[in-house]
């Protein structure tokens, strides 16, 4: 372990960006319905300075990146029955990317002719769809079943080594289908909601940091890389059994599984994308305790846990994030007229070393690097409101 780094980069980015979006709202006869459009543009010039030799030649950048989108939408909400509702709705989108590379030394020299200048475009169009039906038992329970579509955007590898992964790629695409509960039982003292999902990928995306097929042992490229299905549930707790007495939680599981991998990848049909856990939860409660004129005392305790999850789309031991599970608490003192408060706070109470995130290029360069959280800290917090 040492402090200093084996990588060292200077960015400087000049960005410009004009959105418009109107709407059009509107009744026929009970039916509410939107209609509207949406267009965005923005300039980036990137300029960076990276030096990480010996591995590849300190260069410096000069990149423009213009970039558009164009959207239009409709969405209707249709009461069928008391209690029964129906929305639908569907959006065009087309965006558009140009990423010019040049690669300089800081002498100004061409450092790859065909590099230089280097002009990639990506154009796209996608329809998005949603329809959701919900019905409301009675003023406590709301059920409802969705079918939605949706995309994480494409675009320009930004960041290769060569020109031969200097590439485009293809948005992502999801299909969505959920179900759940929505509660507020006695007498809005219980909040539990509960949902269900499962999701279909295609052209998923994933950052690369080896592309044999290429000639290089070690790269960055952003590439479409398989289609996959994930399943899980969401479960949300907020309580107030005495007056007085909260208590809040959460709980998350997703399972992912990859259907298909492009080969040339090497990734396998058992990883899981980065920083994706499988398990989440958290758990808090405050009891406030009524001192009369002197005002009030609320302690308040928080623990919240989060399961294995690796920081590579290459699923390894030497990027794996472990587990951790974390504890705050505070204790907080509040005037009568509440307009004034002070909190002793501590974060990390059980002082956990736990990791946030990793970078690990250990097959390459010999170099994993890890980014701790935290350790336990105390904080004096005063509030007045006027």
């Amino acid at each position: 372990m040492t402090p200093d780094t084996v990588e060292l980069e200077h960015d400087w980015i000049r960005h410009k960006f004009f959105s418009q979006e109107v709407r059009l709202n509107g009744k026929l006869s009970n039916i509410d319905y939107t209609v509207g459009g949406y267009y965005s543009r923005q300039d980036t010039l990137l300029r960076a300075i990276a030096d990480i030799r010996p591995f590849i030649p300190l260069y410096d950048t000069n990149d423009p990146v213009p970039a558009h989108t164009a959207a239009a939408f409709a969405t209707v909400v249709a009461p069928v029955t008391p209690g029964l509702t129906v929305t639908g709705g569907i959006r065009f989108t087309h965006e558009a990317k140009d990423y010019t590379f040049y690669r300089y030394s800081l002498t100004g020299a061409v450092i790859d002719p065909a590099f230089n200048g280097l002009k990639v475009s990506y154009s796209d169009s996608v329809v998005d769809y949603r329809l959701s039906v919900d019905y409301r038992w009675n003023d406590q329970i709301m059920t409802y079943l969705t079918y939605s579509t949706g995309f994480k955007g494409g675009g320009v590898n930004p960041v290769p080594t060569t020109a031969a992964i200097a590439l485009p790629f293809k948005p992502e695409k999801l299909k969505n289908f959920e179900g759940g509960i929505r509660t507020d039982l006695f007498g809005r003292r219980l909040r539990f909601n509960v949902s269900a999902f499962y999701d279909e990928y295609d052209d998923i995306l994933a950052t690369r940091l080896s592309c044999a097929e290429y000639g290089l042992s070690f790269c960055s490229l952003v590439q479409n890389v398989g289609s996959a299905h994930t399943k899980g549930v969401e479960v949300e707790l907020s309580a107030e059994p005495v007056d007085g007495l909260k208590i809040n939680g959460s709980f998350s599981y997703l399972d992912f599984q990859y259907k298909s991998i492009a080969a040339s990848t090497g990734l396998s049909l058992s990883f899981v994308p980065p920083y994706v856990p499988e398990m989440q939860w958290s758990l808090g409660g405050q009891y406030k305790i009524d001192l009369g004129s002197a005002g009030s005392i609320t302690p308040r305790i928080d623990a919240s846990h989060q399961s294995e999850m690796y920081s590579n789309a290459a699923n390894a031991s030497t990027n794996r994030i472990a587990p951790y599970t974390l504890i705050n608490g505070s204790l907080t003192w509040r005037n009568e007229a509440e307009d004034l408060s002070v909190a002793l706070q501590v974060e990390n109470l059980a002082d956990k070393y736990y990791v946030l995130n990793n970078f690990d290029i250990e097959a390459f360069f010999g170099m994993i690097r890890d980014q701790p959280g935290r350790p336990r800290q105390f904080s004096l917090v005063v509030k007045k409101r006027f």
